[in-house]
């Protein structure tokens, strides 16, 4: 340990060679302070050495307490939380001529040293308390005398001990009063004072010195019994044993008996407590006697002289380490309350980690920069550290015909949209940013850039499109086909597509051509519904002419069957080449096959215009379904023998009696044409007749 001490202080030696800017802004900075500012020979004074603000990564620290040997005796010591792996000296170090001196005087100077020893992982220290120490004033003091307890103090932060600060706190001022001389009236008997008021933070151990000094000459005790009273509400006793003493605990008291060997006027003993809230308490001496053991035999101890009964201690909330920059309505938090805090008003957003007595927290982000930590989670001292922070993100509303990698920008990040401009039309863009115009930004080959440190709000593109006034062409249709074109646009816009439709009819096969100003182009098929036919033509530059021929397939043909009043019966007969299983049917009906016509064929009964074969062609279609198929001969009503009736059924038919195939059917008026002329009349009578048996 001592060799470590040794390189500490040559490290510090060398940097306090350096210049002041050598040393980081918000270096660690620690304090001293006494609970008493004037005392009386043989009274004590407790120096408290604290470190004002949090640091990480400490590698070493000693501290050095320089008080006048000619004035203080040392006593006791209590090590704090503040540091990890403290410890102290349990002797004085040897003066030499770099100590500090007693404002001028020849007193002789010592130091009482501290130090911390977290070397090589380094640790946290953590604002608070890091020792407390006692001095008794010396009982030989002649004239009152003004001293001061100074602080000398060094901390090395990191590995490469490139980061080491030296700072002093003001110095805390003692008055000495010098003893008395008999003349002057003094206390009779013994004395028991508290110590002065402390000033402590959620969880920290409190601890209250109990003094006893005598009014004359006599300098030792044997023996004392003293009672406290204090707020348990806000403070725990954390006393479980005093040397020799014995310790009656109630709630929110103690009383503390004591006998034995002689003991010296001076601190008794020590009262410790941690802390259970904020507030102030007052940890208050109620009763107290002390007597030497010459009196034992036949006096009882007398009440001594409380000279200061009460220490209050104010118990302040947890303190907060925020981020530079980060507010709070408070410095510190109190215990089990809600604590709110939050990040700086810029263009940033941060990713912080909380943490509460060392351990991290969930915290809640309340949408508007703000955080909280639960108040379930107050319980200890609070740290907030920014683990990253990047630029805020701001939506991005890209203009017509306008693209980007990224659909949002980002603070200090440039922003790139590209302009994909469309033939035929012109173009004009502004720029707004948090909707205020912007024109700093750069155009390069329709790349719009926007600078990073610019984005400090949602961007919008405004892009105005206008058309180039356009051509207009005709459109013209030719060709056998040309009629079965469907609701047909006869202009065009000049780079526009031209679409046109067609009905295709059964029995025909079409062939497309077209021009555009004279040139040959392509129409493109462009797909199907049923018989209805789409073509497209691409990005029109001239007049189009388009041409539709159509050649037949199937051989479809219509002829007059019989006349009947107002109507007329159609002979429908179809034929051509089919694919094996297929055959024809007509409006949805299978058509018969006739040997006499080698065709397959149907009736239409139509009253009015004539059957054209166009229309019949429009009805006529392949399918799957069954057929039947007419073998000719004179058994026209299909009873299996010919006789009379079927000349009379023949006879009915050509002369109009049925006029339609609901009580003959079609299979029968086919049956009629026994000659194969394609048509009713006498003649097919004539031949039943003729072939009767």
């Amino acid at each position: 340990m001592k060799k470590t001490l040794s390189l500490l202080l040559a490290v510090l030696m060398v940097l306090t060679l350096l210049p002041a800017a050598a040393f980081a802004e918000g270096s660690p900075s620690a304090s001293i302070t006494v609970d008493k500012t004037a005392v009386s020979a043989g009274e004590t004074v407790t120096v408290t050495v604290s470190l004002d603000n949090t640091i990480e990564n400490v590698m070493l620290a000693e501290f050095y307490v320089h008080y006048d040997t000619s004035l203080f005796t040392r006593g006791t010591y209590t090590v704090g939380t503040a540091l990890t792996g403290t410890d102290v000296s349990d002797k004085n170090l040897a003066v030499d001529g770099t100590d500090l001196k007693n404002d001028g005087t020849d007193a002789a100077v010592q130091k009482f040293s501290i130090y911390t020893f977290a070397y090589p992982a380094g640790g946290t220290g953590n604002a608070g308390t890091i020792a407390t120490i006692t001095f008794t004033a010396n009982a030989d003091i002649t004239a009152d005398t003004e001293t001061a307890f100074k602080l000398e103090c060094g901390m090395m932060q990191d590995k490469s001990y490139t980061d080491i600060t030296v700072e002093t706190s003001a110095d805390a001022a003692v008055t000495v009063k010098a003893a008395s001389t008999g003349d002057e009236p003094t206390a009779e008997g013994y004395t028991v004072s508290m110590a002065k008021d402390k000033n402590v933070i959620m969880g920290e151990t409190v601890s209250i010195p109990v003094t006893i000094g005598h009014g004359g000459d006599v300098t030792v005790y044997n023996a004392y019994d003293m009672t406290f009273a204090y707020d348990a509400s806000i403070l725990t006793l954390t006393t479980t044993s005093i040397e020799n003493a014995t310790l009656i605990t109630g709630k929110g008291t103690l009383r503390v008996q004591c006998y034995g060997d002689e003991k010296a006027l001076g601190e008794a003993f020590s009262l410790t407590f941690t802390t259970a809230k904020t507030g102030t308490a007052n940890v208050t001496l109620t009763a107290a006697y002390v007597d030497i053991a010459a009196n034992a035999a036949d006096k009882d101890a007398p009440a001594a002289t409380v000279t200061d009964e009460a220490t209050a201690v104010t118990v302040n909330g947890y303190p907060v380490t925020l981020p530079e920059g980060f507010t709070a309505d408070e410095s510190v938090a109190q215990p089990n309350e809600d604590y709110t805090f939050s990040e700086p008003d810029d263009l940033y957003d941060y990713t912080i980690e909380v943490t509460v007595g060392g351990k991290p927290v969930d915290v809640i982000d309340n949408d508007d920069g703000s955080y909280t930590v639960p108040a379930d989670d107050v319980t200890g001292e609070i740290k907030v550290t920014v683990t990253d922070k990047a630029g805020k993100i701001f939506q991005v509303i890209l203009g017509t015909d306008m693209s980007s990698e990224y659909p949002t920008a980002q603070y200090m990040t440039d922003y790139t949209a590209t302009l994909t401009p469309e033939d035929g039309y012109t173009y004009g863009v502004s720029v707004t940013i948090g909707n205020e115009e912007y024109k700093n930004f750069s155009v390069s080959e329709n790349v719009y850039t926007i600078p990073g440190g610019d984005i400090t709000g949602d961007i919008e593109f405004i892009v105005v499109k206008e058309e180039i006034p356009k051509n207009t062409y005709t459109v013209k249709f030719e060709g056998t086909g040309a009629g079965d074109v469907r609701d047909a646009v006869l202009t065009v816009v000049e780079g526009s597509n031209y679409n046109f439709t067609f009905v295709t009819a059964f029995g025909y096969d079409y062939e497309i051509s077209a021009t555009m100003g004279g040139e040959k182009t392509e129409a493109t098929f462009a797909g199907k519904q049923g018989y209805l036919m789409r073509y497209q033509i691409a990005n029109v530059t001239g007049d189009l002419v388009i041409t539709i021929n159509k050649t037949p397939t199937h051989e479809i043909n219509v002829s007059t069957y019989v006349e009947l009043d107002g109507k007329t019966v159609f002979l429908v007969t179809a034929n051509g080449e089919l694919a094996e299983g297929k055959t024809f049917y007509y409006s949805g009906t299978p058509m018969f096959y006739s040997e006499a016509y080698q065709a397959w064929c149907c009736l239409v009964v139509k009253e009015g215009e004539a059957l054209t074969r166009e229309e019949a062609i429009s009805h006529v279609q392949l399918t799957t379904a069954s057929f039947v198929t007419l073998s000719g001969g004179y058994d026209v009503n299909m009873s299996g023998t010919v006789d009379i009736n079927d000349a009379q059924l023949t006879y009915d038919i050509y002369n109009g009696k049925y006029e339609d195939f609901n009580v003959v059917s079609m299979q029968k008026f086919l049956n009629a044409d026994v000659n194969g002329d394609k048509t009713v009349n006498t003649a097919d009578a004539a031949a039943v007749i003729s072939n009767i048996a």
